[in-house]
């Protein structure tokens, strides 16, 4: 991961375009600027305003293969001449999902179909707990008062879906939360042991984040009114050309000035049934 930093880590911008950036929505789609009170006329104006709507920010998803990347001038925002250098799309991921606020991370992990497999809990316990802590067979601390605080929680921590029952509200934010800590967390100390597996099932080809693209939002209104009832962020799919740029100077960490948008979708991995 220091070679990534150390290439990734400073201002740059994508010199060849991207196709595809995702941005969360809590429901319904606004249909107009919180800040203004403007409506806005069709998803376009929509573009980028998860910020702005609320406490996400937008991803930008390479293919699989090589991106190239250009230092970045932050004071006209432009990319700076012969200054090529070619990164791979999953490292430009990562350092996204290094980067991006916390609360927009959690939003990826399930709909994705990303899970802590045992293996992955075990090397993730063997790289952080105490040498001194005994485990069992599967790298647990026997004495189960010993256990990371996540580990508690694995079953829910990464679970978006608000309850119905007011009841099991409360427990679901703990959980949340304790899934938000442990992303955190581990994608700092532990960034590839944690990330690398994402990264992959973000850019699967059969369950990935390119699939379960549900409605094609021509209609604004229509469609907010349609996932108005959702338990969950709506996640937005743009697919076009996409020119992002990271300055590391504010809010959100990435943005494009220059995009062409050709559809937009609601993407539904079986979060719920539109209305």
């Amino acid at each position: 991961m220091k070679k990534i930093l150390s290439v990734l880590n400073k201002p740059f911008g994508i010199k060849e375009y991207i196709n595809t950036c995702v941005e969360f929505f809590h429901p319904p789609l606004p249909v107009k600027s919180i800040e203004t009170d403007e409506s806005y006329l069709n998803v376009l104006d929509l573009f980028q305003q998860s910020p702005r709507e609320s406490e996400f920010e937008p991803i930008f998803i390479p293919p699989a293969g090589d991106v190239t990347i250009c230092d970045l001038d932050t004071d006209h925002f432009e990319l700076i001449p012969d200054t090529d250098q070619i990164v791979s799309g999953k490292d430009f991921l990562k350092f996204q999902l290094l980067t991006i606020n916390i609360e927009t991370l959690i939003q990826i992990p399930t709909r994705v179909d990303f899970s802590l497999s045992e293996e992955l809990i075990g090397s993730l316990l063997k790289e952080s707990l105490d040498p001194s802590i005994e485990v069992d067979e599967w790298g647990y601390p026997k004495n189960q008062k010993l256990w990371p605080k996540w580990l508690n929680h694995n079953d829910n921590m990464l679970n978006i879906h608000k309850p119905k029952e007011p009841d099991h509200v409360t427990l679901w934010e703990k959980d949340l939360k304790v899934g938000m800590q442990f992303l955190e967390e581990f994608r700092k100390n532990h960034t590839d042991l944690l990330l690398d597996p994402l990264v992959n099932a973000i850019l699967d080809n059969d369950w990935g984040i390119n699939n379960h693209l549900e409605t094609k939002i021509e209609d604004l209104s229509a469609v907010s009114a349609s996932y108005a009832e959702w338990n969950c962020p709506l996640m937005v799919m743009y697919e076009g050309k996409f020119w992002p740029q990271y300055s590391g100077l504010g809010w959100p960490n990435f943005i494009t000035s220059n995009f062409k948008i050709y559809d937009t979708y609601i993407r539904n991995n079986d979060e719920g049934s539109p209305l």
